[in-house]
């Protein structure tokens, strides 16, 4: 294994060949960003503090830049949007891929 980043108390690392799989050319891979309108305590699951989201979601945006990972950052939270963003994303890399 590599070590790649620690921080937080947190250590993270990777298989080489897992981060060798994400920097292929046709390969995606989404982050999803989260959403303060979508946190809100049910009752049943654990419901994390909006700074420890952002810093989570923050580091996974640094490892993968550290890793040299092209990733596509969903931010916005329109559900139609976010299904047309991720088709457009496909169609770019394999135009083929969604041809009926």
């Amino acid at each position: 294994m590599r070590k790649v980043r620690e921080g937080s108390g947190v250590f993270i690392s990777f298989y080489c060949v897992f981060s060798h799989r994400y920097r292929q050319s046709n390969t995606l891979l989404f982050l999803v960003a989260p959403q303060k309108a979508c946190i809100h305590d049910d009752g049943f699951r654990m419901t994390p503090k909006w700074p420890e989201l952002l810093r989570f979601h923050q580091d996974m945006k640094t490892l993968l830049n550290d890793l040299n990972i092209q990733y596509h950052e969903i931010d916005f939270l329109d559900r139609e949007s976010r299904v047309q963003f991720v088709l457009d994303r496909i169609r770019e890399v394999k135009p083929r891929a969604l041809a009926n």
